[in-house]
């Protein structure tokens, strides 16, 4: 499986996950099976509020799921849309969901935890778009 962590700088498995999906500078693209990343930059960094396009972003990234620690409400719909599942970080370091993803233990981004702006706002219900976890791919 190929996973999308948002980081600002890269320190490989060690980077620290970046708090807003659409305003990250970079993404790390990990494949969980063999421990192999890549580090793009994003594309669609520079938008105005509510306008990001992050399918467009991890077009042609081949990545299966993404990893968050906070993102937008029009945000996780185009990702969700475009049929990526979007998983909610457990822990700040990318290193420390590797294990929690390949075993399904990370929950499904909520749309109750979305960001109403690039400061964030999140609610401890959890509304889920869908049901599921990692584990289901």
């Amino acid at each position: 499986m190929k996973a999308c962590f948002p980081i600002i700088k890269s320190a490989g498995i060690t980077s620290k996950i970046f708090e807003h999906f659409g305003a990250a500078p970079h993404f790390l693209l990990l494949d969980t099976v063999t421990g192999r990343f890549e580090i793009v930059a994003n594309v669609d960094r520079a938008h105005a509020h509510g306008t990001c396009d992050p399918a467009g972003a991890l077009q042609g990234l081949d990545v299966d799921v993404v990893v968050v620690v906070g993102i937008g409400d029009r945000a996780l719909h185009s990702l969700l849309g475009a049929g990526y599942p979007v998983y909610e970080a457990g822990a700040p370091l990318v290193q420390g969901n590797l294990a929690p993803l390949r075993e399904g233990a990370l929950r499904e981004f909520c749309t109750d935890k979305v960001c109403t702006e690039h400061g964030h706002r999140h609610s401890s219900d959890h509304h889920c778009v869908t049901q599921g976890t990692a584990a289901q791919l």
